[in-house]
């Protein structure tokens, strides 16, 4: 049985897979490397709504990856934006800290695949 981290992992490297190469080696990188801080700055709602607002295809699939890894780890039925924003407004303090450090916690997957997916070319 898989730890929770080689879940993340496993995911990670799957979504990274499916994104475009072009993409890949600059904006959905770096976008994946700002986001982070973005996050301990602003929230996970604010970063969130941030990447909706963007009508750019790294912001609209680094968004994507975040839902689907939520609705696959807390079992959420089909988790979209709205149905997020949603759970966080009404969420209370305990279990927002939970989805936002479960979010980082992706998210330092998904850097570090982007980042050797850059690098292979």
């Amino acid at each position: 049985m898989a730890t929770l981290d080689q879940q993340r992992a496993t995911f990670a490297w799957a979504a990274i897979s499916e994104v475009k190469p072009n993409l890949v080696k600059k904006e959905y990188t770096n976008l994946a490397k700002a986001i982070p801080t973005m996050m301990m700055s602003n929230g996970l709602m604010q970063t969130l709504a941030f990447l909706q607002a963007k009508n750019e295809e790294q912001h609209q699939k680094l968004l994507a990856h975040i839902l689907n890894w939520l609705d696959i780890r807390f079992s959420m039925g089909g988790l979209s934006f709205e149905k997020a924003i949603n759970a966080l407004h009404y969420s209370d303090s305990a279990t927002y800290m939970q989805l936002t450090n479960e979010t980082m916690a992706l998210l330092r997957w998904i850097r570090q695949f982007a980042d050797a997916r850059k690098a292979m070319g």
